[in-house]
């Protein structure tokens, strides 16, 4: 009887834990249309072999005439980004060349990803060659 008891009393103390699992976060489950919207905050960019983290603001809004979206971000210059591939919550997107009938801007290059970190939370990365003598 008094096993039956410490059971009885054991099971008592973890019912009420039973139910406070914290739900863990996935991105993967996000959509393009998720990214649709104004995200303003830090964006790391890699530039002349170092991680830059400038403040700006990214605009995205679904393309029109098609299932992908697009966007603007304004950083210290303002750049047009378009999708090429959504994949497991990751929006990959390539950014358009801002002057590409300069000899400086021939090897034009920058592309990025957007991923939830969080419910309300986007990171945000560029990479890739702009002008420049090296691009």
């Amino acid at each position: 009887m008094k096993q039956y008891f410490l059971i009885l009393i054991s099971a008592a103390l973890l019912f009420p834990f039973m139910g406070c699992k914290k739900k863990s976060f996935d991105p993967t489950v996000k959509s393009r249309t998720d990214f649709i919207g104004t995200w303003r905050g830090n964006i790391s960019t890699f530039k002349n072999n170092e991680l830059i983290k400038e403040f700006g603001t990214v605009v995205i809004y679904p393309d029109a005439g098609s299932s992908l979206v697009s966007g603007i971000i304004f950083l210290e210059e303002t750049y047009v980004l378009h999708e090429f591939q959504f994949v497991q919550g990751t929006l990959y997107f390539k950014v358009e060349n801002n002057d590409p009938e300069n000899a400086l801007c021939q090897n034009w290059s920058l592309g990025g990803f957007m991923v939830y970190t969080a419910e309300n939370e986007v990171e945000i990365h560029i990479t890739g060659n702009e002008c420049g003598a090296f691009g």
